[in-house]
């Protein structure tokens, strides 16, 4: 029978320490070369582990002091931001369309007279 992985507990980077022992392995998540988090295996639960940047030195010198076999993964960030440039452009070019096209002196009607 083939038992499966169930998602376990948010740990805290305290508790990933205080369980170290019970860790049979880890993968570290990065993007644009920097780790941006990390997932640990522990009899058949997978946690992810909550830290402040500054600690991601840390947990490389944990894992390999602990004998804990550790991969990397990338992951692909996708840029929003081109996007919201477009859209702006778009915004921007509509409103200045509409305020050349609508001359003030072209608005007021000329006055015709009765027939």
């Amino acid at each position: 029978m083939n038992e499966g992985i169930e998602l376990g507990d948010l740990w805290s980077y305290t508790t990933f320490l205080d369980n170290i022992k019970d860790i049979d392995s880890a993968s570290l998540f990065r993007s644009n070369n920097e780790i941006s988090g990390l997932v640990v295996f522990d009899h058949n639960e997978l946690h992810s582990i909550q830290y402040i940047s500054e600690l991601k030195y840390n947990i490389m010198e944990v894992l390999p002091n602990n004998n804990i076999p550790f991969d990397f993964k990338d992951i692909q960030v996708f840029n929003y931001y081109i996007f919201e440039f477009i859209g702006l452009s778009f915004i921007t070019s509509l409103f200045l369309n509409t305020c050349f096209r609508q001359n003030p002196m072209n608005m007021i009607k000329k006055f015709e007279p009765y027939q």
